[in-house]
């Protein structure tokens, strides 16, 4: 997902809902997923053209856009339409931002900040929830392998190996 389809989105709720991020059921950095504390704070929105090598010795070029919150201490959440002119100051000040997919940094209780996925909002009771989905690390080469049915090593294994 990206900012601009998060942004489309949420356009169809009401701008009075509040706005509620959650994250998986299960543990988070030691701490039981669920939802992000009201009084939350959008700390940080950023774009960034990364270029990485992978363990095949693969070069590839990539954007990314990161949505930073810090939890709540309690109170009301953000609203969707404060969020929604968070988001449209960030993605008119920053090129590329909108377009970029979408990571959400979070931790409950601030502490053990983890990478998140954006999954499709949800309005349900009157609120709008976005859900984070917990990533995980993956090899490259060996994905790529199975997408394309064959088993090239990577990682320096041998012939016919595929990591991960």
């Amino acid at each position: 997902m990206t900012l601009d389809e998060l942004r489309a989105a949420l356009a169809a709720a009401d701008r009075a809902a509040p706005l509620v991020f959650r994250a998986g059921d299960g543990e988070i950095g030691g701490e039981t997923g669920g939802e992000i504390g009201g009084g939350y704070h959008v700390t940080e929105l950023r774009h960034a053209a990364v270029t990485g090598i992978d363990c095949g010795g693969n070069v590839a070029r990539w954007d990314e856009a990161w949505l930073q919150l810090l939890d709540g201490p309690g109170g009301d959440h953000m609203t969707v339409g404060t969020f929604l002119k968070i988001l449209d100051r960030s993605v008119a000040g920053v090129p590329g931002l909108g377009a970029a997919p979408l990571r959400v940094e979070f931790a409950p209780g601030n502490r053990g900040l983890r990478s998140h996925a954006a999954g499709a909002p949800e309005v349900a009771g009157g609120r709008a929830i976005v859900p984070l989905e917990e990533e995980h690390a993956l090899c490259k080469p060996a994905l790529a392998a199975r997408v394309a049915g064959t088993s090239n090593g990577c990682c320096g294994s041998a012939p016919g190996t595929v990591c991960g």
